[in-house]
């Protein structure tokens, strides 16, 4: 059909266009549901397995963790039997030496087998493999010379101790038997001596391991974990296989205990740690599945929907010169910015806010317009929004204009992304908020701080004291609270007015401010009355230099206009001390309580609160 080719109603033509076109769109929708559920099923698998792996690794974690745990158990008993073969070895030294009678290596033994507190007890052999001491049967001297662990420290010079797991002709009594060498003083072999554990007893320290259900715990020898494993090749590790011992598949950890040819092996039934998974995916599959069925349903109702969702598609391609017009026309600065920080597009409004001509902008790196303090802040939400933690983020932030003056703005800050999905470029909405700052600002001085001389006002004063005196009592720190009073102010400002009244009290606070520390606190609660915090001093007596500070510094003469004008300081201090703490409206009491006793004693000087003296007047 033709492009000039006109459609009449009832033509066969225009019927026939009717029917294609929803019907070519409804299979182009569908086979977009088939690609997004592919997608879903794709992702799920994606996910399960991501999960899967994460519950393996977990579990991996935990396993070697538990042998880990295992064998610093297992090793606190070694040493403890080790240390009673070693101090054996140096008293049956001491005996061939014949300077330790028979009678008390015996009874060194028989101590240091009470203390072992195991059945199989401690015994010294000579150099031959006759059992010497520690044997207290009265048959006939009983040798070993044929044990493995004897003929081990017999024949290598260099072996200091052997353990080996010896098997007991009883069935479930096998042992762990630990042996060390004893040399002559020429280094020639000169004996054994040896002690054992039964396995059973191991076996209780090993059970306290948690491995769950149908979980494994052992301890093996080289020749055991060869059996164990059906390998030569498993030493330390992890291993998922199939026990040679009883056929069930586990997650097994392998650990050589330090110093020692004995592995703990700790085992983990697949079925226990991917048990929360297994309910997890089934959940999701289930999901999925109920997707996949809700997509069908989709695609037989979007049938009648079709040439609304095609005119949608068509409108895609304006879209693009509508975001255009938007962006240059629009009443506050916008900038498209590439990944690694450079302008790539700005408006006009933009431009306007910084004093910049839009080719000066266009390719500028972005942090040479931004405020030094705020490009890390910027840079890390940037890496939040890129890194997909927030679709957008808001942020107030602060440009240099072209002069050099700061600009404080609202930053709102989306990622544009390509066809594939990937990052692209950064679109940036800056809202001037200066004068709403400087309001804020305005605000916030007026909220906290006193009109007349700067300093802290009452409120910030309590914020201040709450949080220093809880520094002071987590430090152990004395803490120093003096109320200080102008006298003869009063008679200044009612005779000379208000105006000379202000100039001074604005001369007093600098002065009181030069008396104190840069962290010290000095706050005007109103009329003549000042507040100074001392913190963290190292003793009461550092107050009182202060104070005294203050009183000089106060009672110089202060020229204001043509009057030279003089006022003294009463000084009141509240000490807070770890060994008498006190809160804080019991330290502005005695502040304010000591400030009167100085006036009473005349004035212009300081006292320091005294429990004593003040319940004598409350009596």
């Amino acid at each position: 059909m033709s492009s000039t080719q006109s459609f009449k109603p009832g033509s066969p033509a225009l019927l026939s266009y009717r029917i294609a076109s929803p019907l070519r769109l409804f299979f182009i929708v569908a086979g977009i549901l088939v690609l997004v559920d592919l997608a879903a099923g794709g992702f799920t698998w994606w996910f399960l397995q991501q999960t899967k792996a994460l519950s393996e690794q977990k579990a991996e974690s935990y396993a070697l963790g538990q042998a880990q745990l295992l064998e610093e158990s297992v090793l606190r008993t070694f040493a403890h039997l080790d240390g009673a073969l070693l101090g054996s070895a140096d008293e049956y030294r001491l005996y061939k030496d014949g300077r330790l009678p028979r009678e008390a290596l015996n009874a060194y033994i028989a101590r240091v087998t009470t203390n072992l507190a195991t059945p199989y007890g401690l015994r010294v052999t000579d150099r031959s493999g006759v059992i010497a001491f520690g044997d207290n049967r009265n048959a006939a001297p009983s040798s070993i010379a044929d044990r493995p662990f004897f003929t081990a420290l017999r024949n290598n010079p260099k072996a200091s101790v052997v353990s080996q797991i010896v098997s007991s002709k009883v069935p479930g009594q096998s042992s762990l038997v630990f042996a060390r060498r004893i040399s002559a003083t020429d280094g020639s072999f000169d004996g054994i001596t040896y002690t054992a554990i039964s396995l059973e007893e191991v076996g209780k320290q090993l059970s306290r391991a948690a491995v769950g259900y149908n979980g494994f715990v052992a301890l093996r020898d080289e020749a055991g974990l060869a059996r164990f494993t059906g390998s030569t090749a498993v030493r330390d590790g992890l291993a998922r296989t199939a026990s040679a011992e009883d056929g069930v598949p586990r997650l097994y950890a392998f650990r050589r205990i330090a110093d020692h040819p004995l592995h703990i092996i700790v085992g983990l039934d697949p079925s226990a740690y991917l048990g929360d998974w297994r309910e997890m995916a089934s959940t999701t599959v289930a999901a999925v599945l109920g997707f996949l069925v809700l997509s069908v349903l989709i695609a037989r109702r979007v049938y009648g929907d079709c040439r609304r969702r095609l005119a949608a598609i068509h409108d895609l391609a304006g879209r693009e010169n509508a975001f255009r017009t938007v962006f240059e026309a629009a009443p506050v600065g916008m900038e498209l910015v590439s990944l690694d920080g450079k302008l790539l597009k700005v408006n006009v409004a933009l431009c306007e806010m910084l004093g910049y001509s839009m080719d000066e902008l266009s390719g500028k790196p972005l942090a040479k317009v931004t405020d030094p303090d705020d490009i890390e802040k910027d840079r890390t939400a940037v890496e939040l929004v890129i890194s997909n933690k927030n679709d957008s983020m808001k942020i107030e932030k602060r440009y240099i204009h072209k002069d050099g003056h700061t600009i404080w703005t609202q930053r709102t800050v989306t990622l544009a992304r390509d066809e594939a999905g990937k990052p692209s470029y950064l679109i940036a909405q800056i809202e001037d908020i200066t004068e709403r700052k400087e309001e804020q600002s305005e605000i916030h001085g007026l909220a906290h701080y006193d009109t007349l001389t700067g300093l802290p006002n009452r409120r910030m004063l309590m914020n201040r004291l709450g949080r220093h005196l809880k520094q002071a009592h987590w430090n152990q720190k004395v803490l120093a609270l003096m109320f200080i009073d102008l006298d003869g102010f009063k008679k200044i400002n009612d005779t000379l007015g208000h105006d000379v009244g202000d100039e001074l009290l604005k001369a007093a606070a600098g002065r009181l401010s030069s008396c104190v520390r840069g962290d010290d606190t000095v706050a005007r609660l109103g009329g003549d009355e000042f507040v100074v915090i001392l913190k963290e001093i190292p003793d009461p007596a550092n107050a009182a230099l202060v104070a005294q500070k203050v009183v000089t510094t106060i009672a110089a003469p202060i020229q204001v206009a043509s009057h030279e004008l003089r006022v003294t300081a009463s000084i009141g201090i509240g000490i807070f001390s770890p060994a008498k703490p006190v809160d804080m409206d019991e330290l502005i009491k005695q502040a304010d309580t000591a400030m009167y006793w100085t006036k009473q004693a005349g004035r212009n000087g300081y006292h320091f609160f005294d429990s004593k003296r003040a319940a004598e007047q409350a009596a």
